[in-house]
């Protein structure tokens, strides 16, 4: 496989490995037009975006054209996307993401290649691909924000630096450690025409995912709670000094926060908005993965940065920020279902802001799959998946007499 990418990269493979073998030019078939009707006019570039939401046209109409055509297409919905050209190379690229979100794979070839370099913990990096996509969108929702906790050398850094490096480049900012000095410079920015004058800019991590490899002290709990709110719509200013000057921190817009620890978040304030996760306990079967991924590392010089699969996994994510999801209402019975899950949650004593962050999860499914569905609206597939990647301990559901269960989203192909 590695190989075959590379040669996409490279330019050896172009047409066969995106769009499929080879396939004879069918004949045109010409419109069938009424005799009162005016001809059709071409298919132009604002329609695009309304034709690829409209199910039926793209299950028809799409496959009644020839490869070129839909390979036109394909191409040009992908450069709207992202909002500029594309080079030979970067379309080869940009293509087998866009098609592996329109088949809907894009989630285990994602893991997969985690996998390859990370061993176990196949939960937990289901859990932040998907989450990942709550950066991407704006919600009435709350914010996900994940906590990793581990003993020292379990492999929780490893975890996130790997996750964080098939995600676009522009869309992660990865830290060691942080303190809301941190924070104060990296929002400033400089005034037009005034000497020395600077000001705040709150939408500086909008649409970020900040990785903070360990939390140990009372200063990186204090930029935590900047950083990690749960409503990206209320703009809260936190205080914080430097150099005995007081400094006021304001963060908005859509963002996650992802950190690591031994000990966890000693912040009751900061903590509750987290989802909290543990890194796998060492087995015989995971310390034998461990080997063996280390052995062929070292002795192939390779890591997932050298990885070229990992730009089509960013050329995926990067579609997906770019796409900006408008949730339509779920439907009768899925509204059902996550009211009857809220009730057992509630009963278990969960808090508001957990039945939020289980609804964000949920939403994540769906903003994942818009492209195989030519629509964003929440669906069953998604409650039942965001329900087991949440990890929250209720029994299963009874809906009109038949009994539900989580869903995993690998089915157990981890």
């Amino acid at each position: 496989m590695l190989e075959t990418i590379q040669k996409v990269i490279n330019g050896e493979i172009w047409e066969e490995l995106v769009f499929g073998p080879y396939e004879p030019e069918p004949e045109p078939i010409k419109p069938i037009v009424e005799p009162v009707a005016k001809p059709m006019k071409p298919m132009s570039d604002p329609l695009i975006r309304e034709i690829a939401a409209f199910e039926p046209f793209k299950k028809v109409q799409l496959q009644k054209r020839t490869v070129d055509q839909r390979k036109q297409y394909a191409i040009r919905e992908v450069e709207r996307l992202v909002g500029t050209s594309l080079d030979r190379n970067r379309t080869i690229i940009y293509a087998e993401a866009y098609r592996m979100l329109m088949n809907g794979s894009f989630h285990q070839y994602c893991s997969k290649i985690i996998g390859e370099y990370h061993a176990g913990d196949c939960n937990l990096r289901q859990l932040l691909l998907r989450g990942a996509l709550r950066a991407s969108f704006s919600s009435k929702s709350a914010l996900l924000h994940f906590a990793m906790t581990g003993k020292t050398g379990s492999g929780k850094n490893d975890l996130i630096e790997n996750v964080a490096k098939i995600l676009p480049v522009k869309n992660v900012v990865l830290y060691s450690s942080v303190t809301p000095q941190v924070l104060y410079y990296e929002m400033r920015v400089p005034v037009p025409g005034v000497k020395n004058g600077w000001t705040m800019n709150p939408d500086h991590f909008k649409n970020c995912i900040i990785c903070i490899t360990e939390i140990a002290d009372s200063k990186a709990f204090t930029a935590l709670k900047a950083f990690a709110e749960l409503n990206e719509f209320s703009s809260y200013t936190h205080k914080a000094t430097s150099g005995q000057k007081s400094m006021n921190l304001t963060v908005k817009g859509p963002r996650a926060v992802w950190v690591s620890s031994v000990l966890g978040i000693k912040d009751d304030q900061a903590n509750r908005r987290f989802i909290h996760s543990t890194i796998d306990e060492d087995n015989r079967e995971r310390r034998e993965a461990r080997v063996r991924i280390i052995t062929d590392t070292l002795t192939s010089q390779t890591s997932l940065g050298d990885d070229p699969r990992k730009l089509i996994c960013r050329a995926g994510f990067d579609l997906l920020f770019s796409a900006e999801p408008r949730f339509e209402a779920p439907k009768t019975d899925v509204t059902a279902v996550i009211s009857d899950m809220n009730v057992l949650l509630d009963r278990k004593g969960y808090s508001p802001s957990q039945f939020k962050q289980l609804y964000a999860l949920i939403e994540c499914g769906a903003a994942l799959r818009q492209f195989q569905r030519g629509y964003c609206r929440i669906e069953m597939q998604d409650v039942l998946e965001g329900w087991y990647l949440s990890g929250f301990e209720c029994e299963q559901l009874c809906l009109g007499g038949q009994w539900i269960e989580p869903l995993d989203p690998m089915d157990g192909g981890c």
